[in-house]
This record gives C-alpha cells, structure tokens and sequence, in this order.
C-alpha cells in the first residue's frame, strides 16, 4: 500500500515532466516566435514605410505647384500680353495712365556741332513724365531751307520714358544715347534747322513741339508745317564746344523758341543748368 502512495507521486511527477516536455512545444514555439519575427521580414514590405515616398511622389503635388509655376508663367505671359497691349495701346496711353500722355513730351536739349567736332557729338534730348510711352514719337528735322533732313524713331515700339524724365536720341556710340543711330542717319544741321517732335495718327503726322535755331526755316512744303515757334532760339558762337541750347525752367514753354531756350553747358540725360 505503501509503495501504491510512493509510486502515485512519482507517476504524478513523471507526468508533470511529459507535460513539460510538451512545455518543449513552447521551445517549437520559440521557433513561432522566430516567425513571429517574420512579420519584422514584412516590415520592408512596411517598405509601405516605403510608400511614404509613394506619399512624397503624391507629395508631387509640388510638381502640380510647378504646374501652378507654369500658370504664373502663364500669368508672365500675360504680363507680355499685357505689355502687347500697353505697345498697341499708344493710342490708351494718350488718357495718362501710363505715367503721362505722349503729348506732354517736349524738345528740352539739342547739342548742334559748332566746331566740326563731327556730328557724333551732337543729340537731341527729350523730356516727359516717367513713364510716358515715347514709342511712337519721331524726330524729324529741316534744316535751313526747310528741306527734311531725317525722320527718326525717338525710341522703339512700346518703349515708356526713364524715371529719370530725359531720353537722349544721338549717334549710337555716344555715352549718354537712349536711342542711337549710325553717322550716316544722324547729324543737325549746322547753321539753323528746325527739329519737330511729331506723332503719327496713322500716317498722319501731329506736331507735339518744335524747336527752331540759329538760321530756322521759315516754313516747309510738307506735313507739319511749322517750323518754330516765335523767334528761332539762338545757338553757341561758332567754334564753341561742349554748349547746347536747352530749355530754361522757367517760363518752360511759352511758345516762343527764343525765349523758353538759351545757350548753356552741355548736359545730356539730366537737368539742364544755367544759362552762360
């Protein structure tokens, strides 16, 4: 009976030691949990970690904003368009809207060549409010028999006056020249002319200024007509250099030549100084 008691313990035991051997199974299952580490393998496939870029190429929606870019190219376009517009809006500008209108420009320097220096020193300056559009202004000039000696562009197409007010129109090497010209387009007479600012309605010419000097012409066969106004503005003596005749601030433009223009230093593309 004894041994009955001693053997059911020990046979208790010996099971206990069988279910731990199933407890082994736990050891199959640390083979699981490698397994179950498996899911770390998937963890590339977390490379849907990966799709974070994925999300980033979404994140191209930059690239949509490049697109947005090409819009506000678009826009600059526009802006071109627009420029377009305000080149064939010459006629819109004559409200002002583009800082004055081409009618307000005016003949405020010409540097004649009094003492052959060669016509490359000699230009015409013209005065307007910043940012007036002076594309469709020309200069032509008669000289003393009121013959036309040129017809010029005073800038290009679409072209609006500097924010400093002065455009200088000479030879196309000279420092201070807005717009330039080669030798055998440019040149004032050197005795008396006139110089007109005109604008074109279509191929009508309509004078804006006129500055007669020294020996002007009294009149001219052709469109516009006149050729001064008043009295022809006196020049610098002959063989004098670095002189022009420019506009006097005051009275500015009384409609005579003579006295709105008197001879003073030269001063191409900025205020003029006093008289000498």
């Amino acid at each position: 009976m004894l041994r009955a008691r001693l053997f059911l313990p020990l046979f208790a035991v010996l099971l206990v030691a069988c279910s731990g051997d199933d407890g082994g199974a736990p050891t199959d299952g640390g083979a699981d949990v490698d397994y179950g580490d498996g899911p770390i393998t998937t963890r590339p496939d977390d490379g849907v970690d990966t799709e974070a870029p994925d999300t980033g190429t979404a994140g191209d929606a930059p690239p949509d904003t490049t697109t947005g870019d090409t819009a506000s190219l678009d826009t600059a376009a526009g802006d071109t368009a627009s420029a377009d517009t305000a080149s064939g809006d010459a006629p819109v500008a004559e409200t002002g809207t583009d800082g004055g209108s081409p009618s307000a420009a005016r003949i405020h320097e010409a540097y004649v060549d009094r003492a052959i220096e060669g016509d490359g020193v000699e230009y015409v300056e013209i005065r307007a409010p910043a940012g007036t559009p002076i594309g469709g202004l020309w200069l032509r000039v008669l000289d003393k028999t009121g013959t036309p000696y040129f017809n010029l562009r005073v800038a290009d197409a679409g072209t609006n006056m500097k924010s400093s007010g002065y455009w200088v129109v000479g030879w196309e090497f000279a420092d201070k020249s807005d717009k330039g010209y080669k030798l055998s387009e440019w040149g004032l007479p050197a005795d008396g002319g006139s110089i007109q600012l005109v604008r074109y309605d279509g191929a009508t010419p309509v004078l804006i200024d006129v500055v007669g000097y020294g020996t002007a012409p009294s009149a001219t066969s052709t469109e516009p007509k006149k050729t001064l106004e008043g009295t022809a503005a006196a020049l610098p003596s002959g063989g004098s250099t670095g002189k022009s005749i420019g506009r006097k601030s005051v009275p500015g433009d009384s409609d005579d030549n003579a006295t709105d223009f008197c001879v003073m230093s030269s001063t191409p593309g900025a205020a003029n100084g006093a008289c000498l």
